[in-house]
Formats: C-alpha cells, structure tokens, sequence
C-alpha cells in the first residue's frame, strides 16, 4: 500500500521557522545579570568610600598611615576606646592606629603590615577591652570585610580555627569545608553580595564627602577619633556581661603570636587598658578583673617583650566618657597626659631592624 502526503497537508511550525524567542528573552537575561553583577563588582572592589559606614574612612585612613611607614617611635594598636583615648598630639613621637571593632586576628595581620616597613616602631602600645579577646561578632562585618585581610590570611585563620577546634570565626565544619573556603574567598575578593546593605544605605556614592573630611581629620591628628562627645556617661558598656574571663583560643592564639611577631625585630609591647566608666565597672565581676589580669601577668612571664602598663582594669568617673565605651575629649587629654608619663618612664629599646 502507498502512501503520500500532499504539500497541501505540511505546516511548518513557529519553532521550526524562526530562533526560538524564549532562548533569546534568556539568553539576554543572563547577559543582563552578568553585566550588572560585574558593573556591582567593580563598584565594592574600587568604591567602598562611598558607600561604607564612616568606619571604613577611619580604617582606610590608618591603612594609610601603614603604608606610608612615615611611623614614629610608638605607635597604640587596638580598638576604638584606645582610638578615642591616646591623643598623639599630647604624647610625644606617639601615632595611633587603633580601629573600632577589631580583634587579635586583625592586630596580628595589622603587625605584620607595620614590620614590613624598613624601620618599623621602637615599641607598640597595645590596647583591647575584655570582650575583645573572647568573641570577635563583627570580625566579617568589619575590618574583613573593608579588605583588611586577604583570602590566603582567611585560610590561615580557618585552618588554625580548625586546628584548636574554635568555633569563633567559623561554625561548624562541612565536608572537605568547602563553604567556608568559598567563603573566604568571595569576601576577599569583595563580592557584591556582602555589600548590598550599605550599597542602599549608602547610595553607592553618598557618604564619599563624608568619608573625605574624616580621612584628612584623622590624617591630620595621627590617627586620633573621637566617637562620644557628651559631657559625661553613666551608659554601660558589655564588659560586665561576663561571669569568668575566658580568652577564645584563637584569638589568645594571634593575640600571642603577635606579640611574638614583634619580638623577631627586637619592638616592645606594652600593653594599657583603656579606662572604663564607673557605672561599667562596677558590673564587672571581681573575679572577671581578676583573671584578666592573671592572663596578662601570664602573657607578661611568657614573652619578654610584653609589659603591662598599670591595671588590668582602669576605672574613670562618668563624667570622662562621651558614651557608654569611649572618652570624651576632656577625657582623652587627661588619658594622654597620664600616658605621656607613664610611657616615659620605660626606656624605649633602639629602634627596630
């Protein structure tokens, strides 16, 4: 029996005729995502400054300071209450580099940027409150996070957390940890995602002028920041919050291997509490103080060139304190003026080499 189809009965179908569109319309979704994924990229890898919080002008103006290795014999690394407190401009040869939210991890890579230099400080002032050596919250939100460390300091840190099984900075493992590894990665290299908050907040270029006039004022102070500026606090402040003084291992980790880092160029570390309100210390347990002071004194028998400067815990009245952490600047001339005396009274090594 034969058959036959007549080209009468043939319909050529849409598909069969033209490209298909729906491939089209995703193909030029995808290209459209890419290119604005990359044109976002550019944006958080070149110009952070306009959109970050102010403290990014704070960290990109003590980088600065780093980089240009114009340090002079003493420079105070810690956190914000030591940027507050230690006023260059009433300690002789001092600088401050201390930034907010920072943690052992970031002072350890910090140092490592201040040795590089060919002459590096005779000594460092190192100044962090208690809860600074017990849990990093803001570690990825912060100095991470506006480039402080590199995706290969990253794996360093994951690897030493793994190590001394510290859930810090990084929560529970994965298989082969393969989350975290990319992770790090796409925090180091900036990925957009990480951003998008302070991309809305900041309106990508709103805060530029802003973060321009506080780099130059901080530039022009030697790194000295205010943050509370009222007559007086009674505000209190976390360090109270704990029942025992019990360091992370992995920040007593980089917080020793610091301190170990300046003793192969020969640099003294000193270490200086920040002063704390009344109303803050008197919720801090005795026996927090206590073991605090015990883990310095034990830092102090430890490593020969580590020295605590004063107690462990430095009570102020209220009136010093523009809030609940920070002095006030009536506070931070009387906090340098006390500094400027007691540094003298150690005699500085010769200069690093």
């Amino acid at each position: 029996m034969n058959f036959s189809i007549s080209s009468s009965e043939v319909r050529s179908s849409p598909a069969a005729s033209r490209p298909d569109g729906a491939w089209r319309f995703l193909l030029a979704v995808l290209l459209s995502g890419a290119l604005g994924l990359a044109t976002l990229w550019i944006v958080t890898a070149n110009l952070r400054d306009g959109f970050l919080p102010l403290d990014y002008a704070a960290w990109r103006a003590k980088s600065d300071m780093v980089a240009s290795c114009a340090l002079p014999d003493t420079v105070v690394i810690g956190d914000s209450r030591a940027a507050a407190g230690f006023m260059p401009s009433r300690i002789p040869g001092l600088a401050n580099l201390a930034m907010g939210l920072v943690s052992p991890i970031d002072l350890y890579f910090l140092s490592q940027r201040i040795l590089a230099c060919p002459q590096p400080p005779k000594r460092v002032v190192v100044s962090v409150s208690i809860p600074q050596l017990e849990q990093a919250p803001l570690f990825w939100s912060r100095n991470v996070l506006f480039g402080g460390l590199t995706f290969e300091n990253l794996e360093e840190v994951r690897r030493h957390s793994r190590a001394l099984d510290d859930k810090t900075i990084f929560p529970q493992a994965t298989v082969g940890d393969l989350d975290a590894i990319l992770n790090d990665w796409m925090v180091a290299h900036k990925f957009p995602s990480f951003y998008f908050a302070s991309l809305v907040n900041g309106g990508v270029v709103g805060r530029l002028a802003a973060h321009h006039r506080l780099r130059q004022a901080i530039a022009q102070s030697n790194g000295h920041l205010l943050y509370g500026t009222a007559p007086g606090s009674d505000g209190v402040s976390i360090d109270g919050a704990a029942k025992e003084f019990r360091a992370a291992p992995i920040l007593d980790y980089y917080f020793r291997e610091m301190i170990a880092l300046y003793a192969t160029r020969g640099v003294e570390v000193l270490f200086v509490a920040a002063p704390v309100n009344d109303a803050t210390f008197r919720t801090i347990s005795p026996a927090v103080a206590r073991q605090f002071a015990d883990y310095l004194a034990a830092l102090a028998r430890d490593e020969p060139n580590f020295k605590l400067v004063g107690a462990a815990v430095r009570p102020w009245d209220n009136k010093w304190f523009g809030d609940a952490n920070h002095l006030n600047e009536g506070g931070a001339e009387r906090f340098s003026a006390e500094m400027a005396r007691e540094l003298s009274s150690f005699a500085a090594p010769s200069r690093g080499g």
